[in-house]
């Protein structure tokens, strides 16, 4: 669904400003806070208020276009509709790649695949799951929201991710700031 738990949000934006990210993909999207924090963050910051002055790119993947908006398609510069495990495979390089809540709603063997494929597309990587499984079908008409698995700290560890835990979130990363 177009939201989720925003405890970590802090951890994340501090990250993202220690890095100032000049290109960024957004795996799944809040109904309009977490892109906007994004823009605020890299441009609006910088003084670049009006769109045609800012100067970093924000692309986003999304699954489900009915969850498209106005708002969306005024703060990204590229959305990509498609599953992220097929449409990862024609982007280039971004300095920062955010997935939250994305993991739980396919099936494990894939995301490991995928999380694996990032790495070729990012040194930044910021992943945000729940740390507990729940039940969760169809939501807003979306089959996609439905949840597939559950990870545990050790299974991002053994993909080369350190992990930090945030109320009901693991946040895990891969940074290698330049």
């Amino acid at each position: 669904m177009p939201s989720s738990d925003p405890s970590a949000l802090w951890f994340i934006w501090d990250m993202a400003m220690n890095l100032q990210p000049k290109s960024i993909l957004d795996i799944w999207v809040w109904f309009g806070s977490k892109w906007a924090f994004f823009r605020e963050l890299t441009d609006i910051r910088n003084c670049r208020y009006k769109k045609d002055q800012w100067r970093t790119t924000i692309d986003w993947i999304e699954i489900f276009q009915d969850y498209i908006n106005d708002l969306h398609k005024f703060v990204y510069d590229k959305i990509l509709i498609g599953d992220c495990r097929d449409v990862i495979n024609v982007l280039w390089y971004y300095d920062m790649i955010f997935m939250w809540d994305v993991l739980e709603h396919l099936p494990k063997e894939d995301w490991k695949k995928l999380l694996e494929r990032l790495k070729f597309h990012s040194n930044n990587i910021i992943i945000s799951t729940p740390d507990w499984f729940y039940w969760q079908w169809s939501v807003m008409w979306n089959d996609h929201e439905k949840h597939e698995c559950w990870w545990i700290e050790q299974e991002f560890i053994d993909l080369g991710f350190n992990v930090n835990r945030y109320w009901i979130l693991l946040i895990a990363t891969i940074w290698f700031q330049k």
